[in-house]
């Protein structure tokens, strides 16, 4: 049994966003990004964060490329922005993660799409001839037949062209449009607003496309304001005005922010709109270069002075090939991993193939190299899509040479995996018509899933014939697992907090919260009190525990420790029970996310 600790029960009973702070490289279209948070602001629930991410594949390229609050190829969450395409089409730009959404009806209407292609028709001539174009004129020209395939095909085409010949889109009022690129997600026009969900959570945007609310199931909420008729954001604020981050612009780039408690971040450029440094709201400096002369918003470079000591800089790196693509990364530690990129001349558009090689790595497990060749098919629609990948990984132990490999096959409408072969056993997969896992058969295990209908979250899970069973509240917070004879109940207060939580052998543990929406008390029946402390920032400043009904003495140090030691091993029982649910799908709320800093 795997140990949790204190910080980690701490986690089950509050919302806590973690992130990876490290530079990831695509090794499918070569793209690095990069995550900041320059906020972590306590409010009366969950915390209001303010993250930055950078994407060199929205950088390259200035015709296509992203140039956002904070600069070329920086997004932020409130970046989100929508379109409707004239084939009655959602495209969402998602400000986090840099995805491209599109969500499409469920059923294709063909009038929308003839109408669409009329109006290209009419477009494309008018701008051949200089002028616009008589009835009779229209009648006799057809568009070019690979150009009309390839709009009747692609559904990105038909999204570029909109842009390029400037067709606006009709709102598809009331109708619910689905997508299942990145999970099961629906939007739909309602009351003159966009309404997007997504596992329980809700994004609302005006007319304009603009992010204006973010909703929890629980009912937590964040509000984005704007300057009138602008899309440049002036505030987000938490419910009850529990937190909120203020900001100002210069040359429609955010040039500070600054948050409930007083706290700043400030931002620079350079003249080509690069964001060039960065003083976070913890006092953290970050220096940003960009010395790609063929693509100047290229990042090159990242200084940390405030973790530099004396001469020792510290400091990554980053090069880039002919095409923009990450060449090498030089990370923080000192390890370097270069990356090489080749196309199958048989067919170059749909084969091709990336080479990476780990340079004096830092963890023995690393590969030496690994060697991944990725194959692209076509959609009804004409749209591509990943449908495999075969991975080949060799490292030296000792005088001998190991090597693995790894097929993947993929699914066409949701990017999941169908099969997976590696070191010569096939795991299979099997998913509903809306891309959640239906089964998982593999050498050492087998899952079938069931999900309750109302926020398709996991509702039974058969592993190797043991069953395990789910039930949730009207809000979509887990109220009851069952294992076996092992059960695990919780009950939560109107924020979707866990307020108390009981188990198979009639243990019982209650919690309390503060004003900054984190866990002040957690008391176990028959056992003790862990009282926490925080400082204004949020963090933990100091933890008391007390025994039961004698809190008038502080217990010895081996009488906390085993207070602490009970209540994480009845934490250890709720975790394994949840488990299975957790493997297969995102089937518990936010709250219950489990990480180590």
């Amino acid at each position: 049994m795997a140990h949790i600790s204190l910080k980690q029960i701490l986690v089950v009973g509050m919302l806590i966003t973690v992130w990876t702070f490290g530079l990831n490289v695509n090794r499918i279209n070569g793209g690095g990004s990069i995550v900041y948070v320059d906020f972590n602001v306590p409010g009366d629930v969950v915390p209001l964060d303010l993250v930055r991410t950078y994407n060199s594949v929205t950088a390259v390229n200035e015709a296509s490329g992203w140039n956002g609050a904070f600069g070329w190829g920086w997004t932020s969450d409130f970046e989100s922005v929508l379109t409707v395409t004239p084939d009655r089409s959602v495209v969402l730009r998602d400000g986090q993660s840099g995805n491209t959404v599109i969500f499409q009806a469920v059923k294709d209407d063909p009038k929308a799409k003839e109408a669409f292609f009329a109006q290209v028709k009419k477009a494309y001539l008018a701008r051949k001839l200089g002028k616009e174009p008589t009835e009779a004129e229209l009648k006799k020209f057809s568009l070019p037949s690979d150009f009309m395939a390839k709009l009747k095909s692609d559904s990105q085409f038909r999204i570029q062209m909109a842009v390029a010949y400037d067709i606006p889109g009709e709102i598809p009022k009331g109708e619910l449009l689905v997508s299942t690129q990145y999970g099961y997600q629906t939007i739909q026009f309602q009351n003159n607003q966009w309404i997007r969900r997504r596992d329980g959570n809700t994004h609302v945007f005006d007319q304009k496309g603009r992010l204006i609310r973010q909703e929890d199931r629980n009912g937590y909420y964040l509000e984005y304001k704007y300057d009138p008729g602008k899309l440049k954001l002036k505030e987000i604020s938490a419910r009850n005005q529990s937190a909120n981050l203020k900001f100002t612009w210069q040359n429609n780039r955010v040039s500070t922010i600054t948050d409930s408690q007083g706290r700043m971040a400030r931002y620079e450029y350079d003249t080509r709109g690069n964001l060039v440094r960065v003083d976070d709201s913890n006092g953290q400096t970050y220096e940003y270069l960009y010395k790609n002369e063929r693509f100047p918003h290229l990042l090159t470079r990242i200084n940390y002075p405030s973790e530099s000591k004396g001469s020792q800089a510290v400091y990554r790196e980053l090069y880039y090939d002919s095409q923009g693509l990450v060449a090498s990364h030089r990370d923080k530690d000192g390890s370097i991993t270069e990356f090489t990129y080749g196309k199958k001349p048989n067919d170059p558009a749909n084969n091709f193939w990336t080479k990476t090689v780990f340079k004096n790595k830092q963890s023995i497990q690393d590969p030496d190299e690994r060697y991944e060749e990725f194959f692209l098919k076509a959609r009804p629609d004409g749209s591509r899509y990943l449908y495999k990948q075969v991975s080949r990984s060799s490292r030296r132990v000792g005088n001998k040479r190991e090597t693995s490999s790894e097929t993947i096959l993929f699914t066409e409408c949701c990017g999941k995996p169908s099969q997976i072969v590696r070191g010569g056993q096939t795991t299979k997969f099997k998913y509903y018509p809306n891309g959640l896992l239906k089964e998982k058969v593999g050498p050492r295990e087998s899952v079938a899933i069931e999900y309750e209908p109302k926020f398709m979250k996991v509702s039974k899970v058969v592993k190797n014939g043991v069953t395990s069973v789910f039930q949730y509240d009207n809000r979509g917070n887990l109220v009851k697992a069952v294992e076996g004879k092992k059960f695990v109940g919780l009950k939560y207060d109107k924020q979707g907090r866990i307020q108390e939580m009981s188990d198979t052998n009639g243990g019982q543990i209650k919690f309390q919260y503060g004003n900054q929406g984190k866990p002040v008390l957690i008391e176990q029946r028959g056992v003790g009190t862990i009282q926490i402390s925080y400082n204004p920032a949020g963090g933990i400043a100091r933890t008391e525990t007390l025994l039961n009904g004698k809190s008038n003495r502080k217990p010895s140090a081996m009488e906390s420790k085993r207070i602490v030691r009970q209540v994480m091993g009845s934490f250890q029982t709720l975790l394994d029970i949840i488990r299975p649910a957790a493997q297969v799908n995102k089937a518990l709320p936010l709250a219950w996310k489990v990480v180590e800093k």
